[in-house]
């Protein structure tokens, strides 16, 4: 992918150079409004996914567009006709044909690139947008529940002796992402891509494994490398109820759960002033992929949701999509979707988009003195035992945690205060307080080569503990760590990412009640 990579590179740099163009001609206001690359082909290649996920457009009432690619970002002009909508940016033509909530150009920006590529853009919060209806025919496919059939070893030889086929299973989701478990934990959490019969799974594995995918004549199979080796072939149909799997079983389950918790509803008309919608806007884009229900976003706002519906089951959910719209105006809005989880029976938020705003709007707002406000006061205390690796002693680590917002979880030696409400939402990217026993202050600098920009922050006292702070980016995920010296046996981190600690946040309260003993 380093002349695709080398390509974009090529289109922001024409960005950054470029001015505002112009063209006369009719602009229909219905065609105002964001829309986002969703496929593509440059180079022989099909593009989907984070390939194009770069790439907007932006077409304001009168004719004025704003064009965006990775980052950059230049002024022109639109107009339409029936049929085709003319983008000028730098007195440079793009035609691309109008669909449902749809524009495709066919030779995007060519005259400035030199090369040919194909972008089909959808407009944000339609059903154009959604991943399942643009996806290629081949990564359709994939989409779903897969569970082992049957399992091989580095020989090819059968190894159902030694571990049992369906002891690895893997959701891949329309958004690319994915959830891979091997014997009931899950190991991955990853990103996945296809290309050439290959399944890429990028991201973490479990205990420094490897993951990657083949589909072969149709067959998909996963390979998982590790301390051991083994090649599992993945059926997600009557494959995978004839191996003996409990898959249908979880399904009818599930959904009994469903029922009996009762699927979300509305009868309001969604409307909240415009600061509150931004605000929930910014919430969700922090929070929304640890199983968000939409009760939680409707106390978060304080207005129920106008009910769009269930789209009916489809082939992620028996459960269906069920869909809310919270609006500043009948232009700007955001849209929701809750999937109904088949093995908790919850509806949880999946996928959202926006209407009409422009991200900058709603990036930079500050949600600390809402949480200040709107912060629980019924906690329990939370006890977890963290065991040092070298020697095996103990250290315990208590807090006082809000009730149902935080799963907590003890590992070896570190304890977990994830911001979501049980295991069943928690995932490998999850916001969370983490800490972590060590013989030595030197024992956490073990990464600090790998460490992202670095830098010293304010010390905090945790527990009594007078610790240093530093900032750094690590396997794609910001930290805020404090580090500090227990007694001569011990030293302990708390590392805290994509939580707010800011003064009177519910995390903070966690942090200043923190505790250590030993």
């Amino acid at each position: 992918m380093k002349k695709i990579s080398s390509l974009f590179v090529a289109l922001a740099f024409c960005l950054s150079v470029t001015a505002c163009g112009g063209s006369s001609g009719r602009a229909d206001e219905a065609l105002t409004g964001k829309y986002i690359a969703v496929t593509g082909t440059a180079m022989g290649m099909t593009l989907s996914g984070d390939d194009v996920a770069g790439f907007t457009i932006e077409l304001k009432s009168g004719g004025k567009a704003t064009l965006a690619i990775e980052g950059d970002s230049a002024d022109g002009k639109w107009v339409n006709d029936d049929s085709t909508l003319t983008l000028t940016v730098e007195k440079v033509d793009m035609v691309g044909q109008l669909g449902e909530d749809t524009i495709t150009f066919e030779n995007f920006m060519e005259e400035m690139i030199g090369t040919s590529m194909e972008l089909k853009f959808a407009k944000e919060g339609t059903d154009a947008a959604k991943p399942e209806n643009f996806l290629p025919e081949e990564e359709k496919a994939l989409l779903g529940k897969w569970t082992g059939i049957s399992v091989t070893d580095a020989l090819d030889a059968d190894a159902s002796a030694e571990i049992s086929p369906d002891a690895l299973k893997a959701t891949l989701n329309a958004d690319h992402t994915a959830s891979v478990s091997l014997n009931g934990e899950e190991i991955a959490a990853p990103k996945w891509s296809f290309y050439s019969d290959m399944v890429s799974f990028d991201g973490d594995v479990a205990d420094g494994a490897s993951l990657y995918g083949e589909v072969k004549d149709g067959v998909f199979t996963i390979t998982y490398s590790g301390d051991d080796y083994y090649s599992f072939t993945m059926g997600n149909g009557t494959e995978a109820a004839d191996a003996g799997t409990e898959a249908s079983a979880g399904a009818e389950s599930g959904a009994e759960q469903a029922l009996a918790a009762g699927e979300p509803s509305s009868t309001g008309d969604g409307y909240a002033p415009r600061e509150d919608v931004l605000r929930l806007i910014k919430w969700i884009d922090d929070d929304y992929a640890d199983g968000l229900t939409y009760e939680e976003v409707r106390d978060f706002i304080g207005v129920d949701g106008y009910d769009c519906g269930n789209s009916g089951p489809n082939n992620m959910t028996a459960l269906g999509d069920h869909y809310f719209n919270w609006y500043a105006d009948e232009t700007h809005y955001i849209h929701v979707c809750f999937r109904g989880r088949e093995d908790s029976g919850r509806f949880e938020c999946c996928q959202w988009n926006t209407s009409g705003f422009d991200s900058s709007e709603w990036k930079d707002i500050s949600l600390a003195d809402w949480l200040v406000a709107n912060a629980s006061t019924d906690t329990e205390n939370i006890t977890m035992e963290m065991k040092e690796f070298f020697d095996g002693g103990i250290v315990k680590v208590s807090a006082d945690v809000p009730k149902g917002k935080w799963y907590c979880e003890e590992n070896g030696s570190k304890a977990y205060f994830y911001n979501v409400p049980d295991k069943d939402s928690q995932n490998s990217g999850s916001p969370r307080i983490e800490t972590e026993v060590d013989k030595t202050v030197e024992g956490f600098d073990f990464y600090k080569d790998n460490f992202e920009n670095l830098e010293e922050i304010e010390s905090r006292t945790i527990g009594g503990i007078e610790m240093s702070g530093r900032r750094y980016k690590y396997v794609g995920m910001d930290w805020t760590e404090y580090v500090g010296k227990l007694d001569d046996n011990f030293a302990i981190s708390v590392k805290i990412s994509d939580v707010d600690i800011s003064d009177g946040t519910e995390s903070d309260g966690i942090l200043n009640s923190m505790q250590f003993s030993w």
